[in-house]
């Protein structure tokens, strides 16, 4: 089966942190003669996503019903799809429909646990890329 069409259901060792099909969708949109565009986009995720985990971390010990919480999920769940990081995505996905009151129930804060993992996983695995790109 290809990396970019496995479940992202599946726990975080099964499946890659960032499916190949859709990273290279993404590289193809910008181009694969602008590197530096994509090292770009990639630094602005990591950023960014650092500081959405962060919030997810803080408000999963003090509010587990904050707004602030379902956005972060929310803002997360979307730039990781953008940049194929998939199983993240689909883990802020749940966290985000279980505080909406919608999806299956879930344990917040074990949810929480996942999404840290996850988001390490991640953020290696584009550092990793960054670098490649950076040498091309």
């Amino acid at each position: 089966m290809d990396s970019g069409t496995r479940n992202p259901h599946h726990s975080a060792g099964e499946s890659p942190p960032v499916y190949e099909t859709e990273f290279q969708a993404l590289v193809e949109m910008i181009g694969y003669d602008m590197p530096e565009v994509i090292v770009d986009l990639l630094d602005t995720y990591l950023e960014e996503s650092a500081g959405l985990v962060e919030v997810i971390r803080t408000e999963g010990r003090t509010d587990l019903s904050s707004q602030s919480l379902m956005r972060a999920a929310h803002s997360l769940k979307s730039s990781s799809a953008s940049v194929g990081a998939m199983p993240l995505s689909v883990l802020c996905g749940d966290l985000e429909n279980h505080l909406r009151g919608i999806g299956d129930a879930i344990d917040v804060e074990a949810q929480i646990v996942r999404i840290d993992n996850e988001y390490g996983r991640v953020s290696q695995d584009l550092a990793v890329r960054r670098e490649t790109l950076l040498n091309t």
